[in-house]
């Protein structure tokens, strides 16, 4: 029987953290050539995004969405965005009910009915403080532009309010839940799985500032301070997609931290969550927090048949 298929006998996510960081960046690489070079579908994308940022349709006019028509020019035309327009009247209708969550106690003791009230009275905060109606729409644009939307949840540990301060950790806070959107562009997956719920991994590419992830992980404050900054991590940062993309004056305070989460299986139990920037500066690496679920949901409301990626709605439009 020929075995050239088996690439080798330990699955990459249980392997140790510096051969996992390294493997996860292999896939982003080619990740990245897809999404610059090859795929027709991300070339889709690509003019999807440069269309929907832009009233400029006019070759001759990159100044501004106003040309002159008529025989002295005495006739001003204005180019004007309808398929952006209706790809908005869209979303408004389809994100037009609120999100709206109950809990209910399975018995009607005391302890748990009380419970219930807590457990709604947060949701309640979080709906408003992390303005979720606000990113279930950001969603369904990315979904209706790009094929697919992805929000995150997460845990920030350094939000909330002030709870205790010692010599070794300085100030700590109670944390708070943190919630963020994100394109495809910032999502690593196996795109070739056709569900997105069948996924067993995930990685997110964050935003964050140097200084703020150097004092909260003082440890690897060499490797945060050598870390490139966020332009240079984006996987289209070779492709001139829309006027509002200049980097020239581009600030070195943020950088990409990844954050990777297996769920719970057999082959990783207790499944992983791993906090990184590159394989030599890894922050956080132990179990998933939340077991058999990764940290992101998907919007994808017209699958490509064999695929996980999406049709964009807004290339009828084009």
């Amino acid at each position: 029987m020929n075995n050239n298929w088996r690439t080798r006998d330990t699955y990459w996510a249980a392997e140790n953290g510096k051969n996992l960081v390294e493997e996860l960046e292999a896939m982003s690489s080619k990740y990245a050539v897809a999404v610059n070079q090859h795929s027709s579908i991300f070339a889709q994308y690509r003019r999807n995004i440069s269309s929907y940022y832009s009233n400029i349709t006019n070759g001759s006019s990159f100044e501004s969405g106003l040309t002159f028509h008529g025989e002295q020019g005495e006739l001003v035309d204005v180019l004007c965005n309808q398929a952006r327009s209706l790809t908005q009247q869209f979303i408004a209708l389809v994100t037009k009910q609120k999100l709206n969550f109950t809990a209910f106690a399975r018995s009607t003791d005391g302890s748990a009915l009380n419970q219930a009230r807590i457990v709604n009275a947060l949701i309640d905060q979080i709906i408003v403080d992390e303005k979720l109606d606000d990113k279930c729409s950001l969603m369904a644009e990315h979904d209706a532009v790009l094929g697919v939307g992805f929000m995150r949840v997460g845990w920030n540990p350094t939000a909330g309010h002030e709870y205790s301060a010692n010599e070794e950790e300085g100030i700590v806070y109670t944390g708070d839940v943190e919630v963020t959107n994100h394109t495809l562009f910032d999502v690593l997956w196996d795109y070739t799985n056709h569900s997105f719920d069948s996924a067993l991994w995930s990685v997110v590419r964050l935003r964050k500032n140097r200084y703020d992830m150097a004092a909260q992980y003082p440890k690897e404050k060499d490797g945060i301070m050598k870390a490139p900054k966020w332009e240079m991590t984006d996987p289209m940062r070779y492709q001139d997609v829309s006027e509002v993309s200049d980097t020239t004056h581009a600030s070195d305070d943020d950088i990409a931290v990844y954050e990777f989460v297996h769920k719970d299986s057999p082959a990783v139990p207790g499944g992983r969550y791993c906090l990184y920037i590159d394989s030599d500066t890894i922050l956080e690496d132990g179990d998933n927090y939340l077991g058999r679920d990764l940290n992101v949901v998907q919007m994808r409301s017209n699958p490509i048949m064999h695929s996980g990626l999406g049709y964009a709605m807004f290339t009828d439009l084009l």
